[in-house]
C-alpha cells in the first residue's frame, strides 16, 4: 500500500464562480448565450485617455492589445476573477501541494533456473492506483478520486529458454554423429508481455442517464469498443452547452484502450570448431512474432456516427526479424 500527499496540482485562478454554472442535467442554451453575449468593455482604452500624457509608453502598449482596443467583451469574462487575465489558457496557479495519490499493489515472481536444459521465469504485478483531482474550473482544491493513467491493473511478463536436447552433453544423440552435428547445439528463447491499455479519457462533458457499469463490454471490437447504448445523450441538440457542471467522470473504471500484448522469440546455435577454441554463432531474433496490433482509442463523441468506433490507425511496432552471425576466435 502506498499513499502520497502534497502532490503538485494546478488550480485555475481566473475562474467563474459556481453560481453561474448550469447544475441541471438538461442543456441550457439560454444561459450559454447570456454568458457569451458581448457587453460594454470597461477595460476599453477610451476609458484611459489620461494615460496618453501620464504614461505614454504604457498607453502605446495598450493600443497593441486587443483586450483594450475592443469596445465589447463577453459577459462571462467580466464575471471571472482577474478578468483582465482570462484570455487564452487563463491564469493558473501551478505546483500547489494539494494533490494526493494512493495505490494498492501485489507483485509475484517465479523463477526456475536451468534444469535439464530449461529455464522459466514469470512476473506479475497487480495495481490499483487512484489520484485526487479537480472537476470544475471553480474548484479551489482537488476533491474527486479517479483512476490514474500512470498504472495498469495487471502486468504479466513471461520468459523462457530451452536447449534442444540433442547433441553432445544432451539427452539424445550425445555420442555424436552426422545427425547430432545437424540438430545439436540449438537453443530457443521467448519473452511475452501483457498489460491492459490506459483508461479512456473523456475530456468533453457528456450527459449520461444510465449505469456506468454497463459501458464496458466483454469483447471489444473496432466497430463497438464499448456499449454506446448504455445511456449516452446522442442528440446534438441536447448535449451539454457551455458552462455546464460535469456529472460524467473523466475516466470510467474498466473502460480502457486496447491492451498491449507482444511475443518475442529467438533461435540460436553455437557451432564449435578447432577443438572448441573457436565457435560460430548463428542467431535469429523475432520481435512481435505474432505481428499483434494495438489499436488507438475509439471515438468518444456521442454525437458522432462513429461513436465507440476505432477510427485511427493501429499503434503497432510490426514484426521485426534480425539475423546475426558471430565468430569467436
Amino acid at each position: 500500500g502506498i499513499f502520497s500527499d502534497r502532490v503538485d496540482v494546478s488550480i485555475r485562478q481566473d475562474y467563474m464562480h459556481e453560481e453561474y454554472w448550469n447544475s441541471s442535467n438538461v442543456r441550457d442554451t439560454t444561459q450559454q448565450n447570456l454568458l457569451n453575449a458581448n457587453v460594454t468593455n470597461p477595460f476599453f482604452i477610451g476609458n484611459f485617455a489620461s494615460l496618453r500624457t501620464s504614461d505614454p509608453d504604457l498607453y502605446a502598449r495598450m493600443t497593441t492589445n486587443a483586450f483594450f482596443t475592443s469596445s465589447t467583451i463577453q459577459r462571462h469574462r467580466l464575471l471571472r476573477d482577474y478578468p483582465q487575465m482570462s484570455a487564452g489558457n487563463g491564469l493558473v496557479f501551478a505546483n500547489l501541494p494539494l494533490g494526493k495519490t494512493r495505490a494498492n499493489s501485489l507483485e509475484a515472481s517465479f523463477t526456475r533456473r536451468f534444469a535439464n536444459g530449461f529455464s522459466l521465469g514469470a512476473n506479475y504485478i497487480g495495481t490499483r492506483l487512484r489520484e485526487l483531482t479537480t472537476v470544475h474550473e471553480f474548484d479551489r482544491e482537488p476533491w474527486y478520486w479517479q483512476g490514474s493513467q500512470d498504472g495498469r491493473p495487471h502486468r504479466l511478463l513471461l520468459n523462457g529458454l530451452a536447449h534442444i536436447p540433442f547433441g553432445s552433453g544432451r539427452k539424445f544423440l550425445r555420442d555424436g554423429g552426422i545427425l547430432a552435428a545437424i540438430v545439436g547445439g540449438w537453443q530457443v528463447g521467448a519473452t511475452y508481455e501483457y498489460q491492459p491499455g490506459q483508461l479512456l479519457q473523456w475530456d468533453s462533458n457528456v450527459f449520461f442517464y444510465g449505469n456506468l457499469e454497463d459501458i464496458a463490454v466483454d469483447n471489444p471490437t473496432k466497430e463497438r469498443w464499448f456499449n454506446v447504448d448504455a445511456g449516452f445523450e446522442r442528440d446534438p441538440a441536447k448535449v451539454p452547452a457551455a458552462f455546464q457542471k460535469r456529472t460524467f467522470p473523466f475516466r470510467v473504471d474498466g473502460v480502457r484502450e486496447d491492451r498491449m500484448q507482444i511475443l518475442n522469440t529467438n533461435v540460436m546455435r553455437v557451432i564449435p570448431f578447432n577443438s572448441g577454441r573457436r565457435s560460430l554463432q548463428l542467431r535469429v531474433d523475432v520481435v512481435n512474432a505474432l505481428n499483434d496490433e494495438q489499436y488507438n482509442a475509439p471515438n468518444l463523441d456521442p454525437t458522432s456516427t462513429q461513436f465507440g468506433v476505432v477510427t485511427n490507425a493501429q499503434n503497432s511496432v510490426g514484426r521485426w526479424i534480425t539475423f546475426m552471425t558471430k565468430l569467436t576466435f
